[in-house]
């Protein structure tokens, strides 16, 4: 079978009631410019940081939903985290871990 092999489509937003996490609206605009950037360098880490950061997703459901390991999802997300602090930072932006929800 192609395209699936019947697995049944997953969304981003299947059974999710998360609030929009706590985070100045610079740095909010700052991410989502800069994950199409990110996205470019690690595709993977760029959904990480969209399924974390915009849908308050954990590494569990983001592992499921990608396919992968949680372990995978934090090892993504560190590279991603450190990536965007630089980026942010150049642009004269600040995130700091109490930015997060």
């Amino acid at each position: 079978m192609k395209r699936g092999g019947g697995v049944s489509p997953w969304s981003y937003t299947d059974g999710l009631d998360v609030p929009m996490p706590k985070v100045a609206d610079d740095v909010v605009l700052g991410v989502d410019d800069l994950i199409e950037r990110l996205r470019d360098i690690d595709g993977r880490a760029a959904e990480v940081v969209s399924m974390r950061f915009f849908l308050g997703m954990g590494d569990e459901e983001i592992a499921q939903g990608l396919g992968v390991t949680s372990r995978t999802v934090r090892r993504d997300w560190a590279f991603a985290k450190t990536w965007l602090m630089r980026e942010l930072a150049a642009r004269g932006t600040r995130w700091s871990d109490a930015d997060e929800a």
